[in-house]
């Protein structure tokens, strides 16, 4: 049997943690209830639906989640929202999987269409608020998040790109109006020779 050269096994391993990570530390975990951010106001969901790549989310660098977000064509005011998370298995070879599941959002006020609840089948949790608080609809959007769990809640801020990349200018305007909401750290990582992209972390203290 040929053997799989050693920077090839090292890529696919750092790679695969990498997605990990974006699926286990997504989220920030804090005791009381949810807090309160306001929704964008003037929202249109029309122009928001289609494809979104995920930059960034709250505890992780990764970015292997893509957002397909369709209408309902059955139910008023009901969206589908699907998760493609590209992820390479923990293997010696560079193959990259990917795996998707599709959750349900739902604009509970007509007159605040960017306040909804969302809910994906696998959350034993329920459902989770989904407040969209910035975007242009074209370029870049932030999405805060937050699920009551017992003793308190589960929390999360997701900036969002229309392409693979986003520049650093809508990242500091997505941050800079996260810290007038909420207390949050703003950092840049060094170019990823394996991705090949300038990483942006977001943290809520």
């Amino acid at each position: 049997m040929a053997k799989v050269p050693r920077v090839l096994a090292m890529t696919a391993t750092v790679v695969a943690l990498a997605c990990l990570a974006g699926v286990v530390q997504s989220h920030t975990y804090k005791t009381g209830d949810c807090p309160s951010v306001e929704p964008m106001s003037g929202f249109s969901m029309k122009q928001f639906l289609g494809i979104w790549y995920v930059i960034q989310k709250t505890g992780t660098a990764s970015t292997c989640v893509i957002y397909n977000i369709t209408k309902n064509p059955d139910t008023p005011d009901e969206y589908f929202i699907e998760q493609i998370s590209q992820k390479a298995p923990l293997s010696i070879a560079p193959i990259k999987h990917e795996y998707s599941y599709t959750g349900k959002l739902t604009v509970t006020d007509r007159d605040v269409p960017a306040r909804m609840t969302v809910r994906f089948p696998l959350s034993v949790a329920g459902s989770a608020k989904f407040v969209i608080f910035m975007t242009d609809y074209d370029t870049y959007a932030g999405v805060f998040s937050c699920q009551k769990i017992p003793f308190g809640h589960r929390q999360s801020a997701t900036l969002l790109s229309r392409t693979r990349d986003l520049d650093k200018i809508y990242v500091d305007k997505v941050s800079g109006l996260l810290n007038c909401k909420m207390r949050v750290v703003h950092r840049t990582y060094e170019h990823n020779e394996i991705r090949g992209w300038v990483g942006h972390k977001i943290e809520l203290l």
